[in-house]
């Protein structure tokens, strides 16, 4: 019979697994414009602090990455994430709680009202807080902040 502390690690390693996986999933709706596709895991509370430090409530942020991603204004700004890599990834869990750090890299083409294009590359630290509610995983809060490399 296993001992309590190692059963405690077992759920510990699902639950980063989990998360892992969520965050994936996440950084892929964001380049496909699928928005909805993360609707089921992020809590009705989730916020979002963006490279400016402006937080947004989950609808707000929503709406902002529709117009921007997912379903773009002919005549207003888009964003194309062409491709993104995650690294120095960091996951710590307190209890039914994860806390997790790590570095995303995208490569991006910004198109203006003025219909002219920018490819650039952008790397951002995020830090991500998921709690496991009953066993259901939900993104509570995500944080972004721009990194020069």
């Amino acid at each position: 019979m296993p001992d309590q502390d190692s059963t405690k690690e077992v759920k510990h390693q699902d639950f980063t697994k989990e998360v892992k996986h969520l965050t994936t999933k996440t950084f892929e709706a964001f380049t496909t414009g699928r928005l909805k596709d993360i609707a089921s895991f992020t809590a009705k509370n989730f916020s979002f602090i963006d490279a400016r430090g402006v937080r947004m409530s989950a609808a707000s942020c929503r709406v902002a990455l529709e117009q921007l991603v997912g379903d773009p204004d002919p005549n207003g700004d888009s964003l194309k994430i062409n491709n993104f890599k995650t690294s120095h990834e960091d996951e710590q869990v307190f209890g039914n709680t994860v806390v997790q750090s790590l570095l995303y890299t995208d490569h991006v083409t910004f198109r203006s009202k003025q219909d002219t294009a920018q490819d650039s590359s952008r790397t951002f630290r995020v830090t991500n807080v998921w709690v496991n509610d009953a066993g259901k995983v939900h993104l509570v809060s995500m944080h972004i902040t721009p990194v020069q490399i």
